[in-house]
């Protein structure tokens, strides 16, 4: 929509996830032949009442998740992986007989 502003924008989208660093949050803009990118702090607009971004169509933005967060996904695959590996061979082992 016309005059979405960053907030709005992470609103729309469901909200911000647990991992989300939105102390680094990079917007691309192309106006015109000119391109750019600003990286803009979430928390320290918010904290400190400024006027968020505004966003224009074409823009893009992109909020990265922390890496404490991908490696404790990861973490959780393995074991769902490792317990359901271990239930199927008892299953298959329980069957054979």
């Amino acid at each position: 929509p016309i005059d979405t502003d960053l907030s709005d924008l992470i609103s729309y989208a469901g909200g911000a996830t647990d991992g989300a660093e939105l102390d680094e949050v990079h917007i691309s803009s192309v106006r015109g032949t000119s391109r750019s990118q600003k990286v803009y702090d979430y928390y320290s607009i918010s904290k400190n009442n400024q006027n968020m971004p505004t966003l224009a169509n074409g823009d893009v933005v992109q909020i990265d998740v922390s890496k404490d967060t991908l490696g404790r996904t990861a973490i959780w695959i393995g074991i769902i992986t490792g317990v359901s590996s271990v239930l199927l061979a008892g299953l298959a082992y329980q069957n054979s007989k």
